[in-house]
């Protein structure tokens, strides 16, 4: 009687033992993250502040029509990579390392070529884009400003279409001060590079894009990084590649591509809806508004990307407690 009362108690302790660390480890994971949405945030707060101060009405009114093409190319730059983290966490959970480069590594690769693509058809069908963005507004200079826009983003737009599924395998290996670090240069980048734009160079909407593509690549420098460290965990590899691993990733973060497909869908025909009855002005107006309800998305991203993590590496121990105390 007295072993099995003692047997109880001894789990019992073991499980509020590996609840305190799935607390303390979702907890620390989901700061990181968090961190990351807020500073993401900010550059976008940033560069919304200085168009509207430097550049006027008319950058403000091109920030807002754009922003449906900006999310169309992220959504398919990243759409393989947002369920890169948690298949890699899957195999880390078997223990099968191996398997775990081989999926990173099929995954980057096809994101960096998917992100390629997408910067070089931007690029050369800019003004394409923008007749269709800007139709009903008759004003070539908001036209203008969108081109060269459109022309700045998309030469940054493959290295910063990586950074996502870099971010999972950073926080994956242990790095998570490299995530801080990428982060921090992001952020003073792109605020020095906003501020010359408008000040020294003068270079419009192009010159703003073009900051941004120059920040992004930056963090892609300090991500790549991590790969020199001798302790890594997660390398790259050219072996036993397979593409099924493309659709698994796929699979895995499909939920939030849809989510981003109805929000490009949304603000192109809300835009529509806005020209036609209240004018350019009221889409500058938006512009600043999504800008501030940011805040909340990369909140609900932030919970979302910690839970899937953890839960996909518990799922590949086939911890059951684990996982529904990190669902919970």
């Amino acid at each position: 009687m007295m072993m099995k009362e003692r047997k109880k108690r001894t789990q019992i302790g073991a499980v509020q033992s590996d609840d305190k660390l799935i607390r303390g480890v979702y907890g620390g994971l989901l700061a990181v993250i968090v961190i990351g949405s807020v500073s993401s945030m900010l550059c976008v707060l940033i560069d919304t502040a200085i168009t509207g101060k430097f550049l006027g009405t008319a950058a403000m009114s091109a920030t807002g029509l754009l922003t449906p093409a900006v999310l169309l190319t992220t959504m398919l730059c990243t759409i393989i990579g947002l369920g890169l983290a948690a298949v890699c966490t899957r195999y880390m959970g078997m223990a099968q390392i191996e398997r775990v480069n081989q999926v990173f590594s099929v995954v980057f690769y096809a994101t960096l070529l998917i992100g390629a693509a997408v910067s070089a058809l931007m690029f050369a069908f800019a003004p394409v884009i923008a007749s269709v963005l800007c139709r009903g507004i008759g004003d070539p200079e908001i036209a203008g400003h969108c081109i060269g826009y459109l022309r700045g983003f998309a030469i940054g737009r493959a290295f910063t279409a990586t950074v996502i599924p870099l971010n999972g395998i950073m926080l994956l290996d242990n790095d998570k001060n490299r995530v801080m670090a990428a982060l921090l240069v992001t952020l003073v980048a792109d605020v020095i590079l906003d501020l010359a734009n408008v000040l020294v160079f003068h270079g419009g909407m192009f010159g703003m894009a073009l900051a941004t593509s120059i920040s992004g690549i930056l963090e892609f420098v300090v991500m790549m990084l991590h790969f020199r460290k001798e302790n890594r965990v997660v390398s790259f590899t050219r072996t036993g590649l397979r593409l099924s691993d493309v659709k698994d990733s796929l699979a895995a973060g499909l939920a939030s591509s849809i989510t981003q497909i109805g929000m490009v869908l949304r603000g192109f025909f809300f835009n529509r809806i806005l020209i036609a009855f209240a004018g350019a002005g009221a889409v500058a107006s938006l512009a600043v508004a999504n800008s501030s309800f940011a805040v909340i998305m990369f909140l609900y991203i932030a919970v979302l990307t910690a839970t899937s993590s953890l839960v996909s590496m518990f799922f590949g121990e086939e911890d059951l407690h684990a996982i529904g105390k990190t669902l919970r």
